[in-house]
């Protein structure tokens, strides 16, 4: 082969390994450029992830707590005027050691500082909690559901006190107007400087300090919230400036009035049967109801029932007695949650006696022990068929809905919609949805 000729191949071959040395290169780099991206977005997803299940964790266990504190059970609270009751939720952990504190503010609520901290992860029996971040969670808890130092009553028509507005600055639930939530639990995320200029450091010096970890947008700041207040409450997050930096990075879960108004009505009806059954089977009938209208039956936290409030002969629906429950003068017992005493009681401290109303069948009263008649209730969509073969109904009434009104407490289409506000006629009605028009809540034996 010529000389000139061999020269050439020889530059073509090296032209040619050069070229896919490159491409090589190119590809590794585009590769590593996927990859890079690929992972910090994989990263980003599992801690949003992270973030989320743990809110909704710590919200569920907040719930169940309120309904099984330990100290419900009313021999535990003696003689006094301050029980434990459906609903209650702890103070926050101010110390981060997981355990709330034993009292965070009066009953007036003056001091909201005390009511946002920590999520007392061990109180409510949860593993050591973390945000997608590592971070521990933070909580805020309305005054009228902190618990302690309690502000009663404590029941369906108790407002949540705290307003929140969405990442857009508008207000989605209005302390203002009866809108307001009852707890909020807050997923700090990352530090980083706030729009007020603060610079969060999370040393041991600013570790229960909440500006290290709660940050402002829209002139809301998540570090600070007055109870009843439109505009101090706390707003959703992340939030980002013009440019697309982060400038509030909190996640918030809330539980609202409703959530906690279901949670405790199904635990007091729940209640209110167990006292119902245990009644039953000492005396093998159920007591005549007081007529709703007995205003005896409706009375003040502070004052226990000495009088009034009677069963009354062959009246088959209406409030729950205290006094004459066979005609012939008996009281519930000293442990019954159905007798009339605020002491040691959280059924008659929160008012609980103003929002239930029952119904007894003809054949279960007091001539016709064991239930032997034959006339029964009928409860409409109850959960346990036949439904027309009930010996009792109760019935919780939600909230105050748009067309009540219950300064006047006598009358019972002030508390109860439809069917259930019908004159007697033994059928009653569980709806299968509450809703913003009709909102009983309704439990039948059997």
């Amino acid at each position: 082969m010529p000389i000139f000729l061999s020269f050439c191949h020889g530059k073509r071959k090296q032209r040619g390994a050069s070229l896919l040395v490159f491409m090589m290169i190119l590809t590794i780099a585009i590769v590593a450029t996927i990859y890079a991206k690929y992972n910090t977005t994989t990263v980003a997803i599992y801690n949003e992830k992270k973030t989320t299940d743990a809110l909704k964790k710590a919200k569920d266990a907040l719930i169940y707590y309120s309904l099984n504190n330990t100290y419900l059970n009313s021999a535990t609270c003696v003689s006094s005027t301050n029980c434990a009751r459906p609903g209650d939720l702890p103070c926050p952990d101010t110390n981060n050691d997981g355990t709330a504190e034993s009292t965070c503010g009066n009953a007036a609520g003056n001091n909201q500082t005390l009511r946002l901290n920590r999520l007392p992860w061990k109180t409510l029996g949860l593993d050591d909690i973390t945000d997608g971040f590592g971070e521990h969670l933070w909580y805020a808890v309305s005054n009228n559901y902190k618990n302690n130092t309690r502000t009663r009553p404590l029941n369906s028509d108790t407002l949540g006190t705290i307003t929140v507005k969405d990442s857009a600055g508008k207000v989605i639930h209005d302390a203002t107007t009866g809108g307001g939530v009852v707890a909020i639990i807050f997923s700090p995320g990352n530090p980083i400087t706030r729009q007020d200029g603060y610079v969060q450091n999370r040393n041991a010096a600013g570790l229960n300090n909440a500006n290290n970890y709660l940050d402002i947008a829209f002139g809301e700041d998540n570090s600070n919230f007055t109870d009843g207040s439109g505009t101090d409450g706390f707003i959703l997050g992340p939030i980002k400036d013009a440019n697309g930096n982060v400038v509030l990075n909190d996640r918030l879960i809330v539980i609202t009035r409703d959530e906690m108004a279901a949670a405790m009505e199904s635990y007091v009806l729940t209640q209110v049967r167990d006292a119902f059954l245990t009644y039953y089977n000492t005396n093998f009938y159920y007591p005549y109801p007081a007529v709703f209208s007995d205003t005896t039956c409706i009375v003040t936290t502070s004052v226990n029932l000495t009088a009034g409030c009677n069963s009354q002969n062959l009246n088959y629906e209406g409030r729950i007695p205290v006094f004459n429950l066979n005609q012939s003068g008996s009281t519930w017992t000293s442990t019954s949650m159905l007798k009339g005493l605020r002491a040691s009681n959280w059924f008659q401290q929160n008012l609980w006696r103003e929002l239930i109303y029952y119904a007894i069948a003809p054949s279960c009263e007091i001539t016709t022990p064991n239930c032997a008649g034959t006339q029964k209730l009928t409860l409409n969509n109850a959960i346990l068929a036949p439904q027309n073969m009930k010996n009792m109904v109760i019935i919780s009434a939600g909230k105050t809905i748009s067309t009540q009104s219950r300064v006047t407490k006598s009358a019972a289409l002030n508390y109860f919609e439809g069917e259930n506000v019908t004159p007697l006629d033994f059928i009653y009605n569980r709806p299968s949805t509450v809703n913003s028009f009709t909102n009983d809540r309704a439990m039948s034996i059997p």
